[in-house]
């Protein structure tokens, strides 16, 4: 029986025992044949007016039978069991219970009284010894009705004690657990006023815990619990965990993995062998199995241990991992009756230090372990509800964290953890649903190349770069807050601008920028936004440089760029471009334009204007000879 079973059982008697107050001095029982049921006066019967010792008893309890007693789980680990000792005293306050010589009489014959189904056959004894009639009868899952038949008639004003005793024996369900070395129980008070006590033999080193912060260890007395009921008829007072804490033995397995053999240690408490083998076996088998389900290497250290422990250990749960266990050794935590799921989850976590969130490594690792799970051919389920089974709750994702108080201390928070469980794992379940399972696993092998753990936006990002799909609004939907929607708005319209200019500069031999790669990828997306439309204004301008550049030239053209580097500008404008500096690259591409779109005609003007040069200079030249010849001849003494 589950928990939360127990829980409402326990209010189930709850009720049933206040129906009982709630019907005035009714009989504890069958009534004896001379008692006549409570509230029911035949007409012959004379009236009469109580006396004092129908008066409550002052500054003593006002309902009509007040119980106090004393129940005391003595833990008997040789014997693997638990003796339940109940002592209680009853005083009756009910005025129309007074004794009559004449007429209608009312007493209250038995006490009826609630014990777990696996209890043993119960004793009852009088105050003075004298063995009392008890009959049991099936009340609900988990408890039995008894009723405790007192040896006298009991009338108001007189007390009356008596001492229940039973056994709880060797047991292994989720909250009935008893063995050698480690108990866990439910603890119930019952009368008006109770004191609980659990006791372990002092000698032997027994830890002792509830998840009832107001029992507390005995003042004087060492290896006791107690805890004081006032006020309730019957009440849940606690799960009471009692586990030996020098009883850990172990065994060890080596597992091989993709990239290493890891240490498999299990420890285990004495006596519980049987559980050790079992759970050797499945994660030995199961390990490489997750590590190909989770889609990258395990990388953690090379001795992972798990251990057998209370629920003090583990807050609660039925397991507890460590996540971030980079050397030395990792710890799994499990419970003596922890399901094969619930140790495939855990171990699923071996693998979980590439997430940063709550909903992500546990809703991976449940999801991981479902997998796991079939291909192994094991019948196994998560141990928690789903999320159609539960009520609704306003609860994004993103906000389900860890809690500062876990539930073995705020059972109000049990709730939140339930649907916190079944909300991640539901839409793990959607996402595989929408870009598929591969995908799923190429997503974490990429995050495990990461430098940090991955939040819902990094996983975002990730699911739709390996995907190619638009995951945005189911992640709004589940993971994300209403105010986070101008947000991702921004984001699709960065991504999609991103995606046309990536097009866009990859056809022209281009990079975009890592800049706006980077700013998109920390959800920048205004600064993206900002530099996008420069560098689609500047694009086109190198494109067209590029294209001059590199068309053939003619003899004109080579001229006409003699003074000039257009290749040089196009290869600046480039390394401009893929560098962010936008401007630079514009002022780059221009100039190169701007050089290859007049270098035909430059050419030709500089061709002409060198032409025209040339001939003056040759003219020039040859005037100066003429001139030159001229003086040498009249200057010459020699005669031909």
């Amino acid at each position: 029986m589950s928990r939360s079973a127990v829980r409402a059982a326990l209010i189930t008697l709850v009720l049933a025992t206040l129906v009982f107050w709630a019907g005035g001095p009714a009989l504890a029982g069958e009534p004896e044949p001379t008692a006549t049921p409570a509230g029911e006066t035949p007409e012959e019967a004379p009236q009469e007016e109580p006396g004092d010792g129908g008066q409550p008893i002052e500054g003593e309890s006002t309902q009509p039978l007040d119980v106090r007693t004393l129940i005391d789980y003595r833990v008997q680990p040789e014997d693997r069991s638990i003796r339940v000792v109940l002592d209680a005293l009853a005083t009756n306050q009910n005025p129309e219970s007074i004794r009559r010589e004449f007429g209608s009489v009312f007493y209250y014959a038995g006490y009826d009284l609630f014990i777990p189904v696996a209890a043993t056959e119960p004793v009852a004894l009088s105050q003075a010894g004298n063995a009392l009639r008890v009959e049991r009868i099936g009340y609900n899952e988990g408890f039995d009705q008894v009723t405790v038949f007192f040896d006298a008639r009991f009338f108001v004003g007189e007390t009356y004690q008596f001492t229940l005793e039973y056994d709880l024996p060797a047991s292994r369900e989720s909250d009935l657990f008893i063995s050698e070395n480690y108990f866990y129980f439910p603890a119930v008070a019952d009368g008006t006023s109770s004191v609980v006590r659990v006791t372990v033999p002092p000698e032997e080193s027994f830890a002792v815990t509830s998840d009832n912060p107001t029992c507390l260890p005995h003042a004087s007395e060492q290896g006791v619990l107690e805890c004081i009921v006032e006020g309730d008829p019957l009440v849940f007072v606690a799960f009471v965990e009692v586990m030996r804490e020098d009883a850990l033995v172990s065994t060890q397995r080596s597992v091989q993995l993709e990239g290493k053999a890891v240490n498999l240690v299990v420890e285990y408490f004495l006596g519980e062998e049987q559980w050790a083998e079992s759970i050797a076996d499945l994660v030995e088998g199961a390990l490489p199995v997750l590590e190909r389900v989770n889609g990258h290497p395990y990388a953690g250290p090379d001795a992972v241990t798990i251990r057998e422990t209370a629920r003090s250990e583990t807050g609660g749960y039925a397991g507890h991992a460590q996540r971030n266990c980079e050397e030395g050794n990792c710890l799994i935590e499990l419970l003596p009756v922890s399901s094969d799921f619930v140790a495939l989850h855990e171990a699923s976590h071996l693998w979980s230090n590439i997430f940063g969130e709550r909903w992500l490594y546990e809703g991976m690792a449940d999801w991981t372990a479902v997998k796991a799970a079939q291909e192994i051919g094991l019948d196994a389920a998560p141990p928690n509800a789903t999320l159609e089974d539960l009520p609704p709750m306003d609860l994004q994702l993103i906000n389900w964290t860890e809690l500062d108080c876990p539930p073995l201390r705020c059972p109000e928070n049990r709730d939140l953890d339930l649907y916190g469980y079944a909300k991640s794992l539901a839409f793990i379940n959607l996402l595989e649903a929408t870009v598929g399972e591969d995908v799923l696993r190429q997503v974490n092998a990429s995050l495990a190349e990461g430098d940090s753990p991955a939040d819902a936006r990094t996983y975002l990002n990730a699911i739709e770069d390996v995907s190619g799909q638009n995951v945005s609004a189911e992640f709004l939907e589940w993971v994300f807050t209403p105010e986070d929607a101008p947000l991702l708005e921004l984001r699709l319209q960065a991504r999609e601008q991103y995606q046309q200019l990536s097009a866009e500069a990859d056809a022209a031999g281009l990079v975009v920028p890592p800049l706006i790669a980077q700013q998109i990828e920390d959800w920048d997306f205004q600064s993206a936004l900002d530099l996008m439309p420069v560098a689609a204004e500047v694009l086109p301008l190198f494109v067209a440089a590029e294209t001059l550049a590199s068309d053939e030239r003619s003899t004109w053209e080579r001229i006409g760029t003699l003074n000039s580097d257009p290749d040089e500008n196009v290869e600046n404008a480039r390394i401009a471009f893929d560098e962010g500096r936008f401007e630079d690259a514009r002022t780059e591409a221009e100039q190169a334009i701007e050089a290859l779109e007049g270098a035909e005609s430059t050419g030709k003007r500089r061709a002409l204007i060198g032409g025209i040069a040339a001939g003056v200079l040759v003219v020039s030249i040859g005037v100066f000879l003429w001139f030159a010849g001229r003086h040498n001849i009249r200057r010459s003494p020699y005669r031909v």
